[in-house]
């Protein structure tokens, strides 16, 4: 009777030196389990440090390209050479012709030897205000139009004065491809009749 408590004793210790193993190897599992989440967490870091890295390369590199864009778009809306300069003259000319003797020899086309059609342009009934016309007197265009052979037309044009409100009228016929008079109204087409034929 007396050997019964000692080895009930000898069972609880057998069984608290098995928890206490059980509780070591636990302890050992969560311990290196640990040491994993902190190297996992370890290399996140770094990883999310060279993220950030590689974002802020990225970034640098658009603003680089976004540069270079609205760059080559500039110049693609300047002059080509060898009119494109990177800087300006000090003391620039002005643009265009001069003006008076300076301007250089004035052209317009020649009044054609022969005119293939004489048409006659009806003066307009009445001006934009409602009055009547009276025609002061009949200008010229030349307008060449180009098929086959070249037919040079002659427009006889009225020019008109309004009795009511002094303003310039002219006639004009559908196949005149301009308002110009003279030998400046005429006009090298291929074929056909001018807009809205």
């Amino acid at each position: 009777m007396a050997f019964r408590p000692i080895a009930a004793l000898r069972e609880k210790i057998a069984s608290l030196q098995e928890r206490w193993r059980n509780a070591r190897q636990e302890i050992e599992r969560l311990r290196k389990e640990n040491e994993d989440l902190r190297q996992d967490r370890e290399r996140l870091k770094q990883e999310k440090e060279r993220l950030r890295q590689e974002q802020d390369r990225l970034r640098q590199e658009n603003e680089r390209l976004k540069r270079q864009l609205e760059e080559a778009e500039r110049a693609n809306k300047r002059q080509a050479a060898p009119f494109s300069r990177r800087r300006r003259k000090e003391n620039p000319q002005n643009p265009g012709r001069k003006r008076g003797s300076a301007y250089g020899q004035r052209y317009s086309k020649a009044i054609p030897e022969k005119v293939g059609e004489v048409i006659a342009v009806l003066a307009p009934r009445r001006c934009e205000c409602g009055g009547k016309l009276e025609v002061e007197t009949i200008e010229h265009q030349y307008q060449q139009e180009i098929v086959r052979k070249a037919i040079w037309r002659r427009f006889d044009i009225p020019i008109c004065r309004c009795q009511q409100c002094s303003t310039r009228v002219q006639g004009r016929d559908r196949r005149q491809t301009s308002d110009a008079l003279g030998g400046g109204g005429g006009a090298i087409r291929a074929g056909g009749f001018g807009p809205g034929d």
